[in-house]
């Protein structure tokens, strides 16, 4: 019985034709196959009519329309990822054994240290070759210790102490505060084009892309991180992202610009280091380089091409007007950094291996701990920071190409470097508690 049923739905499903006659909307027992194929003749009867009546426009124009002389644009893709609130818990491994020596050893793990992060966006925008953007952000995040490392129990259940004195990272707000703004012309955003019948836009010109995704709309939009990452590839005659659906035989396809920049905004960030914070970060650091394994990559050496003979006059003014760059922005808003004195200290088992030397394990008295309370402590404020980094996108190339050169001018030499600017505005320092 159950053979003869497959065989029915197979051949009773067998071409597209048939799907969309297996069933219409008034039958009660339509399946989600049948639904699906409903929408490909509107789609594909709407696209080919708008082709059909650009064409007749261009005919009517005087333009031929031969087949070999149009090529298809490039088809834009728009992804978005979305999470209300996501969690990474990190645990130490060590093996313990009982008392008797033939017992086995046992693997025990161990919850150090835990972040936090609300209102996770990752939206991709790309067309092809020509353009490529993906913006990242957060409203919130927040990392925190947990119970015990290296033997010291300081955030216990039984130490009865206050959750906030855990937290050592701390950035924007909590979604209850914030909001749902982090889903703004989503397809979870009722006021979106695409949820009110509207087709959406896309902005894919350079220019536009600037003016509407600046550093107040995206901190307004997420409020802790901020991340804008643009690459495109523009014609260098007009300055316009190019239009390949008309390309002739005999036409040279001309030189084009790639630029690519990356923005990040870090907004409200309050740091706080402590004996606790400082001894979980370094012990993971400790254990990710303390390890008897292959690395998973291997540096390759650099190979420049000899190949290429000398620049010609018409390269090298090129190259003047224009050199691919990499450029990246980062600025931090109404950052706190706060030193705490140490309550306990371990480093001197820890510092070894990351300094690179190896060591034999030793026996370590752990003392017990006991908080204090006031701490004194250092307190760091900077009202913004800007870092700019600068490095060419084909450095090897480059590098040898002005070196090759016998004359060379001073711009060319300034982009064979890498620059790094920064530049820290209003800083603040006190003490704490003060007298």
């Amino acid at each position: 019985m159950e053979e003869d049923m497959d065989g029915q739905g197979t051949n009773q499903f067998s071409s597209p034709d048939l799907y969309m006659q297996s069933g219409c909307p008034e039958d009660g027992d339509m399946g989600w196959v049948t639904w699906a194929w409903s929408f490909v003749p509107a789609i594909v009867g709407t696209e080919e009519e708008m082709e059909e009546g650009l064409f007749q426009q261009r005919e009517t124009e005087g333009i031929s329309n031969n087949p070999q002389q149009r090529t298809p644009k490039d088809p834009i893709v728009s992804i978005g990822f979305y999470c209300t609130k996501a969690s990474v818990t990190f645990k130490l491994t060590e093996t313990q054994s009982e008392s008797s020596y033939y017992s086995p050893q046992k693997v025990k793990s161990r919850e150090v240290l835990c972040v936090e992060q609300e209102g996770i966006t990752i939206e991709v925008l790309m067309m092809g070759e020509p353009f490529f953007d993906c913006q990242i952000g957060f409203v919130g995040c927040r990392a925190f210790c947990l119970k015990g490392i290296m033997g010291i129990r300081d955030f216990e259940e039984n130490m009865n102490r206050l959750e906030e004195d855990a937290v050592f990272i701390s950035c924007g707000d909590s979604l209850s505060s914030k909001g749902m703004t982090y889903l703004t012309n989503s397809l979870f955003d009722y006021r979106s084009p695409e949820n009110n019948s509207v087709r959406a836009e896309f902005i894919l010109e350079t220019a536009n892309h600037k003016e509407t995704y600046t550093e107040i709309a995206g901190i307004q939009r997420f409020g802790a991180f901020y991340m804008d990452y643009l690459y495109t590839m523009e014609n260098s005659s007009s300055k316009e992202p190019q239009d390949f659906s008309v390309v002739s035989l005999e036409e040279v396809v001309p030189a084009v610009q790639e630029t690519s920049i990356k923005r990040l905004v870090v907004g409200a960030l309050e740091v706080r280091l402590h004996s606790s914070a400082v001894h979980r970060i370094l012990k993971m650091v400790t254990c990710a380089m303390e390890h008897e394994y292959e690395p998973y990559c291997k540096p390759q050496p650099e190979m420049v091409e000899e190949g290429h003979g000398a620049a010609t006059p018409e390269e090298i003014s090129s190259l003047e007007e224009f050199i691919p760059t990499r450029l990246t922005l980062l600025t931090l808003l109404s950052v706190s950094v706060t030193v705490s004195m140490a309550e306990f200290n371990l480093l001197h088992t820890l510092m070894p291996v990351i300094m690179g030397c190896k060591v034999a394990p030793v026996l370590v008295n752990v003392p017990v701990f006991q908080p204090v309370r006031p701490l004194p402590a250092v307190q760091f404020q900077v009202e913004r920071v800007n870092v700019e980094h600068t490095v060419p996108m084909y450095a090897p190339e480059l590098v040898s190409t002005v070196s090759s050169l016998s004359q060379h001018s001073d711009n060319l030499l300034h982009h064979c470097y890498a620059h790094l600017y920064l530049k820290p505005e209003v800083v603040k320092s006190n003490t704490w508690p003060q007298s």
